[in-house]
This record gives C-alpha cells, sequence and structure tokens, in this order.
C-alpha cells in the first residue's frame, strides 16, 4: 500500500520526510515460522517508533 499512496502521504505531509517502515518485499505474508513472525514483527514496531526518520523511503 505504500507505494500507493505514499505521494497523498507526501502531499499532506509538507515539509516532513516519511519513509517506510515495513517488511521486505516477498510473496509470502509471513515468515512461516511463529517465532520468526514475533521477532520480525517486534522489531518492526521499534522500527517504526524509533528508527531514523526517511529510511528506506525510496525503496
Amino acid at each position: 500500500a505504500w507505494f500507493q499512496i505514499r505521494h497523498h502521504l507526501q502531499a499532506v505531509a509538507g515539509e516532513r520526510t516519511l519513509g517506510y517502515a515495513g517488511r521486505a518485499r516477498s510473496p509470502a505474508p509471513a515468515s512461516g515460522h511463529y517465532n520468526t513472525h514475533v521477532a520480525e514483527q517486534n522489531a518492526l514496531v521499534e522500527y517504526a517508533l524509533s528508527g531514523p526518520v526517511g529510511a528506506d523511503a525510496n525503496d
């Protein structure tokens, strides 16, 4: 969804830099292993809340 709405979000964000915080591109919706999924999800939430601003914005 990021690639479809990025330009709309940037239009309302003004001068603020937006970045993507999410899973890497993959044909699978999850890792397939519960423990791996939980670890990935926890890392994603941590990055989304405290990661560098604008990182991976063009990916």
